[in-house]
């Protein structure tokens, strides 16, 4: 089984923690703004060879992606591998659109490595969304990313992973944060061609001394505004834990019982 890989999202002061506790990796999901607010902060923890990282657009975090030039600085602190295109929210014909005009203006500022994020009112939909943006961006189409409302529409992110592998197989697969389900999300990881997740929550679960189980991901609610400022000293040993177990068990080859408390 090839290696699978899991991005803490986290402040940078935390993941300077993870680093100085050998737990933070070389998979990374960054958020353009936050890096481009804070640069050298993202600098001394990740800049250097030997990392895997995914530029964000932040559309989660802001309710729209950053323009293009902020990515562009994002994208000159960092020199990520990948940048997210923007996409919106369950519709396909604004996604093909945002991510297309973006694509186009950011190989105009000579960027040229992006993901993608079909989007979709169905399945059938997403899948057509997916083949369009295949077909359009096929110049600088290198990563997909899979979001996790797919879980809760459909039940599952693996039939869209399944489509993407047949599409493309050549490129990456990414499952953009943690869904409503623990199991669902362990399964898709361990996909042919995904290479890994990202999520704040074994570290938000963490701080508040909550283990990760199957339950977990309910519990750690939604990310509140003043995360990206707790401090390094709120680090708690679960935090340690959580990212310790998560990691274990998204690289066994088998999901047992036994390994999901």
């Amino acid at each position: 089984m090839i290696s699978k890989q899991f991005s803490a999202v986290a402040p940078p002061q935390i993941l300077k923690d993870l680093k100085e506790n050998k737990l933070l990796g070389n998979y990374h999901l960054l958020l353009a703004h936050e890096v481009v607010k804070r640069p050298q902060a993202y600098i001394s923890v990740l800049g250097g060879a030997g990392n895997t990282i995914i530029m964000d657009n932040s559309v989660i975090e802001l309710g729209k992606p950053v323009d293009a030039h902020m990515l562009l600085e994002a994208h000159r602190l960092m020199l990520p591998d990948v940048i997210v295109l923007p996409d919106v929210m369950r519709d396909a014909p604004a996604t093909l659109e945002a991510s297309c005009n973006a694509a186009e203006e950011l190989l105009s500022l000579g960027l040229r490595k992006f993901m993608a994020v079909p989007q979709g009112n169905s399945y059938e939909e997403t899948c057509d969304c997916a083949f369009k943006l295949h077909m359009q961006l096929a110049r600088c189409l290198t990563w997909w990313g899979v979001g996790k409302w797919m879980e809760e529409d459909y039940g599952t992110r693996q039939s869209m992973v399944e489509y993407l592998s047949v599409l493309s197989p050549q490129r990456p697969i990414h499952l953009l944060g943690f869904s409503n389900s623990l199991v669902d999300d362990l399964h898709c990881v361990r996909m042919e061609g995904v290479t890994g997740i990202d999520s704040a929550v074994p570290v938000r679960l963490g701080l508040n001394n909550i283990p990760i189980q199957i339950q977990s991901v309910a519990q750690a609610g939604k990310r509140s505004k003043d995360y990206w400022d707790i401090p390094a000293s709120s680090v708690t040993k679960m935090v340690y834990d959580n990212i310790r177990h998560y990691r274990e068990w998204i690289s066994r080859s088998v999901i047992t019982p036994e390994y999901l408390p």
